[in-house]
């Protein structure tokens, strides 16, 4: 009998890839939502549908009858407390929830940056947060901590213009998002990375402007990048009243200050255990623009 892994946020840019590996790897995957309806749009019925809040702990209860496993891929904002109260909270609930209904497994996202000493940047805090409720909840966890997705770089691009905002110099290990999927999988099956924190690196480092720059000259090469501080942007979004503005001002901010602690760990502990991310950025360029053209389904 397969076992069922309930996944929470399945219907974005990085839950539903985890979705669709664990149920390629051979798992029954219950999909976590409060949108039945949208999330029925996405998944066929060879998947299973809860519905639920991950601020009410008796809905998760309900979702995880019968489950192995849980992943966690929770995603708040724009405000400092929808972050507390999704991204904390919820994986504090959905971690004690895994606890009463004796879940094996249980994998949560956070990222290459959250550490207590970033804690300042509510975001970050968030996050940290969520961390240590999934520590001290007593199942058996993997914290995934992944670097900057090459699936973002499109996001940058809007009305045919490039923004990259402020001064990012750093170099980040671009990551795939369907080998961090495969990894998260892969953890399912094997007890190597149970109670472990690991850090999910790509093969190889390109600050923003570099990783943007590439996809533009191959994807979009009218297109100009053109820079602006995260002050201005802030600004637009206060005297616009646009909360979405003024976080994305906050959180490039953020990675403008932090610099290399962008990235607090070294992939080497993921690499040996799971296997390492393989994909670069030219092969997932090559594979985007294929996707692109309609040339390859996947």
């Amino acid at each position: 009998m397969k076992k069922t892994v309930l996944v929470i946020g399945a219907t974005g840019m990085l839950g539903r890839p985890v979705a669709l590996s664990l149920q390629k790897a051979g798992y029954k995957v219950r999909v976590f939502s409060r949108d039945i309806n949208k999330t029925k749009d996405i998944y066929d019925n060879s998947f299973e549908f809860a519905y639920g809040d991950v601020t009410n702990k008796a809905s998760l209860e309900n979702a995880l009858e019968g489950c192995y496993g849980v992943h966690i891929n929770l995603s708040g904002g724009p405000t400092p407390e929808s972050y507390d109260e999704i991204e904390h909270k919820g994986a504090f609930n959905t971690a004690l929830a895994a606890k009463t209904m004796d879940i094996k497994k249980l994998t949560i996202i956070t990222g290459a940056s959250v550490s207590e000493g970033n804690s300042w940047f509510y975001t970050t805090n968030a996050k940290h947060n969520a961390e240590l409720a999934v520590k001290g909840s007593g199942v058996n966890y993997t914290i995934f901590k992944p670097s900057w997705f090459m699936e973002s770089l499109p996001l940058f691009i809007r009305r045919n213009k490039a923004t990259l905002i402020g001064k990012q110099t750093t170099p980040l290990s671009w990551l795939a998002v369907a080998d961090y999927a495969r990894i998260v999988a892969d953890s399912f099956s094997s007890d190597k990375a149970v109670n472990k924190t690991l850090f999910v690196l790509g093969p190889e480092k390109y600050s923003m402007e570099e990783a943007l720059t590439k996809f533009i000259s191959k994807v979009v090469p009218d297109v100009k990048i053109k820079k602006v501080s995260p002050g201005m942007l802030r600004f637009f979004g206060r005297i616009g009243k646009n909360e979405k503005l003024k976080d994305i001002a906050d959180f490039m901010h953020y990675c403008e200050k932090i610099g290399n602690d962008m990235e607090i760990g070294s992939g080497d502990e993921l690499n040996r255990l799971l296997g390492a991310p393989s994909t670069t950025l030219d092969q997932w360029l090559e594979n985007y623009i294929a996707r692109k053209e309609g040339t390859v389904f996947a």
